[in-house]
């Protein structure tokens, strides 16, 4: 789910039509991702992703942007997008994906992942910089592995776990995707295999710092030739029991070491399915035992088997916690915000856990921004009490437009679980009072006037840009503007430039009303300036239609003769109505009109109507004489 609660879902499909007319797997099953509105009322979009083998999605994970990040399981070939980390499968098995699809349903790269024999997909999870993180079984003693990984070599039995982390390369290096880490974790016996449902159980979280978490299962046991790797921290450190237990294993941020990894199971079989984190770093896990045993807390929902049945005919859910040693920065889901010369924000820092000795966390902003305080300090009867932080941003006077600034956190202890643990840099968002573009009017409020007054205002940069910028000026419909755009270089960029505003006469009756000029600056570029924020500028334009019925005529006086020449006459409007409007014309006893009813409506008011007018024969000598 992303931040606007637009659902994600993946998996596998055989059905056609999915994404439109004439749309449908490239092989018999495809994988899929589909997004559905927060009401689930709409199905914002709906893509295939595969080829001509067997194609199965198995997680997502999505950014804020609404990108996402899709892993599975494919059979099929030639589906890596240039630069991949891994262009092709390995073997004639299946290999895990990750592809990467846009907020428009646009795949923007995919990699295989896997060795000569088969992989298996689990979960996936992002980390703070949005680098994908994937675990699974393989069966490949070939699977890409990176120097100094926890785990560089397959440890055993019918399947490991893995974790990889895929990293996009900048366009400076030709873009595509590489392994940001690859690692086994396992030892001799089976991991990832449910022995009660068959299925691969793993799952994974990464936290602020970048250390990744996996739960799965595993039947390797710590007396074993190639013992799974427990770690002196563990929660359990023995097997429990039965053909299986849950494993859970957290990395450190580069990879290469077990932060923890315990066994979590008791005499039954046990599997893991899911994990996720809380802003303090505790893992909640999720999965099944048939365990009589599974070990529980005082006071649990359910503390005991309700059936007390060991075996796999007798499955329960669990649902466990466990918190790590660490050192949890907490924000607003916002982040920092700070201006220059302006806002300040703030954030928290507290233990995850008591420790064994005081916790000294030195707190080292950048030259970008200032701390209220160089360090806090923990102790074994205050560790669990958040302690604040302000930061402010310095105020340099160089033009930087919206920039970043890091803190960094270390730790010092006597305890050796917090002494240099890792700990999450706060990244702060900042912007800049530096640049800036000025509009300068003539008076408090531009003002013109249909057929008559233009009015007129100045722009100007407040710096000068390191390469052009262009500032779009768009006028609705009441409006005209001369130029509609304005550029400033590096030479001109603080000297101001006019733009005259001339209302449109456009026969409407609107009365006094306003017009709203929009501004767009843009740089191909200059950051500071690209996109850089202009208010609307508002005009007040005076009207010049007056409702009323005009008449036109060929010659000052009409001149008609009884029983000879008639003469004519036009009405028409001057504005446009609302609605149609009928205007007769009287006449005395000496002539007569025809017709004597005209009707004008919106789409006619202006296209004069003639009357014709006629002498009455009245029978008599005269002379020439006038009528109305």
């Amino acid at each position: 789910m992303d931040p606007s609660e637009n659902a994600y879902i993946v998996g596998s499909t055989n059905s056609t039509g999915l994404a439109g007319e004439d749309t449908g797997p490239a092989g018999g099953t495809d994988a899929f991702i589909t997004k559905i509105n927060p009401d689930g009322t709409n199905q914002e979009y709906f893509a295939y992703i595969g080829g001509s083998g067997f194609d199965e999605a198995t997680g997502v994970a999505v950014t804020d942007d609404g990108v996402a990040y899709v892993t599975g399981t494919t059979e099929s070939r030639g589906l890596a997008t240039p630069g991949a980390a891994q262009s092709q499968i390995f073997g004639n098995g299946s290999d895990v994906f990750v592809a990467k699809v846009n907020e428009d349903a646009e795949e923007e790269y995919f990699t295989y992942v896997g060795g000569s024999l088969e992989e298996v997909a689990g979960g996936i999870a992002l980390d703070r910089d949005e680098n994908p993180y994937i675990t699974g079984i393989t069966q490949s003693t070939d699977f890409p592995t990176t120097p100094g990984a926890f785990q560089e070599e397959y440890q055993g039995g019918e399947f490991d776990a893995f974790v990889s982390k895929i990293v996009e390369r900048p366009e400076s290096q030709g873009g595509g995707t590489r392994l940001g880490y690859s690692t086994f974790i396992g030892g001799s016996g089976n991991e990832g295999i449910n022995f009660a449902l068959p299925r691969p159980a793993t799952g994974i979280a990464v936290d602020s710092t970048g250390s990744a978490y996996v739960v799965g299962t595993t039947s390797s046991q710590e007396d074993s030739d190639s013992p799974f790797p427990i770690t002196e921290n563990a929660t359990q450190s023995e097997f429990g029991g039965g053909l299986s237990d849950v494993f859970v294993t957290k990395l450190n941020p580069s990879g290469t070491e077990a932060l923890y990894s315990s066994y979590l199971g008791g005499d039954g079989n046990d599997a893991g399915f899911a994990i996720d984190l809380d802003r303090r770093g505790a893992a909640f896990i999720t999965g099944q035992t048939a365990s009589t045993n599974f070990t529980t807390t005082t006071g649990a929902l359910q503390a005991t088997d309700p059936i007390g049945i060991s075996g796999e005919t007798s499955v329960d859910g669990f649902a466990s916690k466990i918190a790590f040693e660490g050192v949890s920065i907490i924000e607003d889901e916002s982040g920092l915000e700070l201006a220059e010369g302006g806002r300040v924000d703030r954030y928290s820092i507290v233990l995850n856990t008591q420790p064994e000795g005081t916790v000294t966390v030195a707190i080292a902003p950048d030259f970008q921004s200032l701390t209220n305080r160089s360090r806090v300090t923990f102790t074994r009867g205050n560790w669990n009490i958040p302690r604040f932080v302000t930061v402010a941003a310095t105020n340099d006077g160089e033009v930087e437009g919206l920039h970043d600034s890091r803190i960094i956190h270390t730790a010092v202890s006597a305890d050796p679980s917090y002494n240099n643990i890792a700990i999450a840099d706060v990244i702060a968002q900042i912007a800049d009072d530096d640049a800036g573009i000025d509009i300068m009017e003539t008076a408090e409020t531009l003002e013109v006037a249909e057929g008559g007054a233009t009015d007129s205002f100045e722009v100007a940069l407040r710096t000068l840009p390191s390469v052009p910028v262009t500032i779009a000026i768009a006028s609705d419909e009441e409006t005209n503007v001369a130029p509609t755009s304005l550029v400033f270089t590096p030479e001109n960029g603080t000297t101001p430039q006019t733009v005259t505003v001339a209302a449109v006469d456009d026969e409407e009756r609107e009365g006094t009303h306003q017009s709203t000029l929009t501004l767009t600056a843009t740089s191909a570029e200059d950051e500071n300036y690209d996109g850089f924020p202009i208010d609307p500028i508002i005009v007040e334009v005076t009207d010049n239609d007056v409702a009323r019925v005009q008449v036109i005529r060929s010659q000052e006086d009409l001149t008609v003769v009884e029983n000879g020449a008639t003469d004519t006459f036009s009405l028409v409007l001057t504005s446009q109505p609302d609605g149609p409007v009928e205007v007769t014309i009287d006449t005395d006893e000496n002539t007569t009109v025809d017709p004597a009813t005209v009707t004008f409506t919106p789409n006619d008011f202006n296209e004069p109507q003639e009357i014709t007018v006629t002498a009455v024969n009245e029978r008599s000598s005269s002379d020439p004489h006038q009528h109305d």
